[in-house]
Order: C-alpha cells, then structure tokens, then sequence
C-alpha cells in the first residue's frame, strides 16, 4: 500500500469524506500526494480492519483506469519511510546486474567491431591455397593443361614426331589399329615369322572303351611326332590346330583331348593305359582339343588361338606329344586321327 491514512491525516484534502470514526482507513494518493480519483472522481478509500493482529482491507472501489493501476503498481515498488525505493534505484539495481554479466554493459561498438572481423580472410585463404599448389594463381595453368588435353573435335595425328593434343594422339593410335580408319574394322597384325603347319597321326588299333584321362593311341602306344620346320634349339609358338577323324560319326561319349607336349620324346604308353606324366625333363605344356564334330563323311575339331610358345631341344626340331581323352569315350576300330599343329617361328 502506498500511503496509510488515519482520521486526522483524511483531512488533508478538503475532497475527503470520513466514513467512521472507528476505522483505519487508507487514502491512495499519487507521487504527488494528491487523491487517486476514480472513473467518477470519487477518492479511492481503502477500509483497513485489524483481524487477529492483522490488517485486512476491503476494497470499497475499483480501480478503472490503466493510469491509476499503473500509480498503484509505482507506489507499491516505492514503499515507505527511509526505505523507500523508486524507478530510478530500480534500475540502477539492473544495470548492476547487467554489468556482473557483462565487464561493459554498453557493448553496441564492441559488437559492430565484432561484426567487422572477417575471420576467413583473403590472406587466410590464399596462405591455405598455397599449401595445396604452389601458385594459388592457376588459371593461366589451367588453360595450358586444357590446351595440351585437347578437344573431340582435333584431328587425329598418326605422326609420331608431328605435335598434337592428347585427343589427337588417342584418336591417331585408334585410326592405326583400325587399319583403314574406318570404325569397326580389325587391327591389322603382321606375321614376321614363318609359319609351317606339323602333322602326325595315330591308326586306331583295336576300338575300346577308355576313361576320362586315358591315352588314345595304337595298341602298342605311340608317340606324336610333329616337325616344326623350326632350327634346333630355337623357339616358336603354336597358333592354332586341327584334327580330324576319318569316319562319319564322332566316338561315343567324345570330350575332345588333351595334347601333352616335350622337346624330347616322352615315355610311350599303351592306348587305354592311365596318362602319366613321369618325369618333367622336356615337358613344354599342353593345348585344348575341343570335342570333334560330325561334319558328314568326317568329323573335326578347330581350335584357334592356342598361342602356346615352347622352346626345342638342343640338336632336335620335333615337338612330341601324347593325346589323353577328356571325356570316356569309345573309339572304333582301324579309324586314323590326324593333329594339326599351326607353328610360327620366333
């Protein structure tokens, strides 16, 4: 309550009306001590009654106006007596808890000083550039890097010792390989080398059922003989083969074979005996026979590409060999396989 009237202090304003003499009762005034007014400009008059050592009010008007509540909640923060408080130590009272906050409560310069600092400046930047390269300025670089790659549109250079971009060599290589340079056609390949095809064959003894891994030969066992037309003791490289069978129907159950190769004339083993390789001293390796085909009257296997190199012997221009069926097969009696053997030198 702002201020606390008894009778005598009611006669202060000539506008007071005493209700009775009995009561306490409070007179609100303003900053000014003058009467707070209502709506009707009645004093406002608050009955104070003593209840079990207490004071209790009863409100006899109302307060109307935003004005007047605004005086009252202003009166209520001042207090009273040597006590009292206004607006003013109110916010001297913030502004010292503002400054336990912050050292300087002012800190709108601080703060555009702050927003003035560009933390990722153009020095900064361009120090961490020049760790990454050299000269952070690389646009001329660029353009010569794009200058030496080219475009799809340079024409293909097929002169090794004439300048040109890296497209134009790319294009120039793919216009070689072409041939013609035409799109689609072959590389063209030139064989330095002779070529001689080697043959030798194996009369079929008695026909007989063999398992997968049985040498097929004569009864006896023979081993393959193919002159390489090659120079004793140099290299060359078996291409392609051929092999045909003199009959019109392929042995039953036929997988193809497998062809061992030696530069020296391996152990001879039976037809139907079990392939053993027994000993390392002269084995080249070995092609693929695919499975022969019926052709009609005769029946035949071409396989192209063996690419298979093999060194010869000192004093000797044969390769030998030694056929072992890939599937059981049944051969038939008096029936000739011939080998074809495609060999380029060195």
């Amino acid at each position: 309550m702002s201020d606390v009237k008894t009778r005598g202090d009611l006669l202060y304003s000539d506008k007071s009306k005493v209700i009775g003499k009995s009561q306490i009762y409070a007179l609100l005034v303003d900053a000014s001590r003058d009467p707070i007014l209502d709506a009707s400009g009645n004093e406002q008059v608050v009955d104070l009654e003593v209840v079990a050592g207490r004071l209790q009010t009863d409100a006899v008007a109302t307060i109307a106006n935003l004005d007047i509540a605004l005086s009252a909640l202003r009166d209520a923060i001042a207090g009273s007596g040597a006590g009292t408080k206004t607006l003013a130590d109110l916010n001297t009272n913030l502004a010292s808890i503002l400054a336990k906050v912050i050292a300087a409560p002012a800190t709108e310069t601080k703060q555009d000083t702050l927003i003035a600092k560009d933390f990722a400046t153009q020095t900064t930047l361009a120090a961490l550039l020049a760790k990454v390269i050299a000269a952070p300025a690389t646009e001329a670089k660029q353009d010569a890097l794009a200058a030496l790659i080219g475009t799809l549109a340079d024409a293909a250079v097929i002169d090794p010792t004439a300048a040109g971009s890296v497209i134009a060599e790319l294009k120039g290589i793919i216009k070689q390989m072409q041939g013609t340079g035409t799109a689609g056609t072959s590389m063209p390949v030139t064989l330095n080398g002779s070529l001689t095809r080697a043959s030798d064959t194996i009369l079929i003894g008695t026909g007989a059922a063999h398992s997968a891994g049985d040498v097929v030969s004569t009864d006896a066992g023979e081993i393959l003989q193919f002159e390489t037309g090659l120079p004793a003791g140099t290299g060359g490289m078996i291409l392609n083969s051929l092999v045909t069978l003199n009959q019109n129907a392929v042995f039953a159950g036929g997988a193809g074979y497998t062809l061992y190769l030696f530069n020296v004339s391996p152990t001879v083993q039976a037809t139907n005996a079990v392939f053993d390789l027994d000993s390392l001293t002269g084995y080249v390796g070995k092609i693929i026979i695919s499975t022969l085909i019926d052709r009609g009257s005769n029946c035949e296997a071409e396989d192209i590409g063996h690419n298979k190199s093999f060194v010869l012997a000192a004093g000797d221009t044969k390769l030998y060999g030694k056929a072992v069926c890939i599937g059981a097969e049944t051969t038939i009696s008096a029936k000739t396989l011939t080998y074809n053997l495609d060999i380029m030198s060195a």
